[in-house]
């Protein structure tokens, strides 16, 4: 049908948290919706949903509850990504969230920084902080990466076309059956090649 992919910003199966962030459809109906896609197209288009980490309101163990139910063939996307939430500094950015406009009023309070150059606040809520997000993030994705139900990211497509994996392989192979060790040294052999022809378009002696 022209549709390779889909991606779904989900970013939380909390009701009430939804209702705060602007994604307060009902969950069921979220789910029936991915159902539906992936019985009637299976792997012809590949199904992405992303999740916040330190949400408003969203508590460790509902963020949990999530992790666990995307482990199961209920919601069936074919990949998914957890995201630490990131508030940014409103004085440094040209446009902001809602919530990074007026963090305090979602109930964050900003924590010292051990890198007061970084572009956004050291953030902690009622619920967890954000070291404990992205901690969280690392873990959970890196487990779902392992996992046998999770296909190749949309976001590798590109790179591993260009290292000479079919187009087809990027929906029909897991994450984890790709030979990862064998891409790697095509990748580097990849970017000597690259790097020689952008050398040599723009007549620049490459060094020895």
């Amino acid at each position: 049908i022209g549709i390779r992919a889909v991606s779904f910003g989900i970013e939380t199966l909390n009701r009430e948290t939804g209702l705060i962030i602007g994604k307060g459809y009902d969950k069921r109906k979220q789910i029936e919706t991915v159902q539906l896609i992936r019985s009637k197209y299976n792997n012809e288009i590949s199904l992405h949903g992303t999740f916040i980490i330190g949400a408003p309101k969203e508590s460790k163990e509902s963020v949990q509850s999530t992790f666990n139910f995307l482990m199961t063939e209920e919601l069936p996307l074919h990949t998914w990504r957890f995201i630490a939430l990131t508030i940014l500094k409103n004085e440094l950015v040209a446009w902001n969230s809602e919530i990074g406009r007026d963090y305090k009023k979602f109930g964050y309070k900003e924590l010292p920084s051990d890198n007061p150059t970084r572009y956004d606040i050291n953030w902690e809520n009622e619920h967890m902080n954000r070291e404990y997000a992205y901690r969280t993030e690392q873990e959970y994705n890196s487990i779902s990466h392992a996992h046998p139900k999770f296909f190749t990211p949309n976001i590798l497509g590109w790179g591993l076309l260009n290292l000479g994996v079919p187009m087809k392989d990027l929906t029909t192979v897991r994450y984890q059956d790709l030979d990862w060790v064998n891409l790697e040294k095509k990748k580097d052999i990849f970017n000597i090649q690259h790097k020689k022809e952008l050398f040599k378009l723009l007549n620049i002696q490459l060094p020895k």
